[in-house]
Formats: structure tokens, sequence, C-alpha cells
């Protein structure tokens, strides 16, 4: 068997609330919704134009992605 790590990070109150939302969305648990969000992000990062962006491109490419812009990757990770 595997040995699991545990990672933590400091979490905005953008981040707080968009995890909450999708927990409640979807029914499900935080570690659920941030394993999600790691494996398409680590999905979107292995397409061959992506890995050629430098990481403003990256971020413009994302924040391009969402529906209705709600909120720049800055607002969303910044206090």
């Amino acid at each position: 068997m595997s040995k699991r790590l545990a990672y933590t990070f400091r979490c905005t109150e953008p981040m707080r609330q968009s995890i909450e939302q999708v927990m409640r969305e979807r029914n499900i648990d935080r570690t659920s919704v941030i394993k999600l969000s790691l494996y398409m992000l680590s999905t979107y990062m292995s397409r061959k134009e992506v890995r050629a962006m430098n990481l403003h491109e990256l971020v413009k490419d994302i924040e391009r992605m969402s529906p209705n812009q709600k909120r720049s990757f800055a607002e969303f990770s910044e206090d």
C-alpha cells in the first residue's frame, strides 16, 4: 500500500466560497473537489499547446474558459 501525503494551503475567501459551492451543488466532500480540480488541471496541462505557454499565457487561457468571467485569477487567489 502506498503512503499518502497530506498537503495544505492557505485558502482565500473566494477559493473557500468556490470549493463550498461545488461541494453543495455536487454533494461531494472537499477532498473530492480538490482531487477533481487537480485532475482537470493536469489533463489540461498535458496538452501540447498548453505545455508551450508561459505562466502569464496559461493564466489568461484559463481565465478565458470561465463561462461568465466571474473573476480574474488574481482576485481569486489574493486576499
